[in-house]
């Protein structure tokens, strides 16, 4: 894989800063019911149908969709800069908008083959990246131990889209997912990232320093 470590760095920093951005909206969200949660508490209201208890559970698909969407971002990145795996996604049928969008240069070749691939579930996940480099083992990065608490991020990203599922496909409201609950998987999807963006690092800053880069001739005069 051709890329500086410079810039390595500069871009998974940036897909990670994007993904923590989202989640500091929801962060937000959980604030400001904390705020009006007496409002919306009616004596004799049923615990299922608690304002607060559903607002909580609504977090849980947008969580899902700042962690499908950073690891999309995520792919198109290593992917463009690995252009000979491309080869690998020529059996996907790329839509016919989408290639007028390439064409006209507002979208790139590899953020169509993402749009088509499926980032909502781990084994998805973990067989696109492999795609690219079987050292991607997004799979063992997220399940190192972590440093506090019990679960691996595999664990609470597995469980987050799980609930996700129950949530939208089954209506079923979790009166146990309190806004510290919340408020844990947000720091926890952090540290999630964190992780991958480290491993992704030390896989590529090896190739980087056993190929240096060339300086130019400008940065060689003095």
């Amino acid at each position: 894989m051709a890329v500086e470590r410079s810039e390595l760095i500069r871009k998974i920093g940036e897909i990670r800063w994007v993904a923590r951005q989202n989640l500091e909206k929801a962060q937000i969200f959980l604030n400001e019911i904390e705020i009006k949660k007496p409002e919306f508490i009616r004596p004799g209201q049923q615990d299922p149908y608690d304002p607060v208890v559903i607002a909580n559970n609504l977090i849980i698909p947008f969580l899902v969709s700042v962690i499908e969407e950073y690891f999309r971002a995520l792919f198109v990145f290593l992917l463009s800069h690995d252009r000979k795996k491309l080869s690998k996604f020529e059996t996907i049928l790329i839509n016919k908008k989408d290639r007028l969008k390439i064409l006209e240069g507002t979208l790139t070749r590899e953020e169509a083959i993402a749009r088509k691939l499926k980032f909502q579930k781990l084994k998805e996940i973990y067989k696109n990246f492999k795609e690219i480099d079987c050292r991607l083992e997004i799979s063992k990065f997220l399940s190192l131990p972590p440093k506090n608490g019990n679960r691996t991020a595999h664990d609470l990203f597995a469980y987050l889209i799980n609930k996700r599922h129950d949530l939208i496909h089954g209506n079923s409201i979790d009166k146990s997912y309190t806004q510290a609950k919340a408020k844990q998987d947000l720091e926890e999807i952090i540290t999630g990232i964190n992780q991958v963006n480290m491993e992704i690092l030390q896989i590529y800053a090896l190739e980087s320093s056993v190929n240096p880069k060339i300086p130019d001739k400008s940065s060689s005069r003095k």
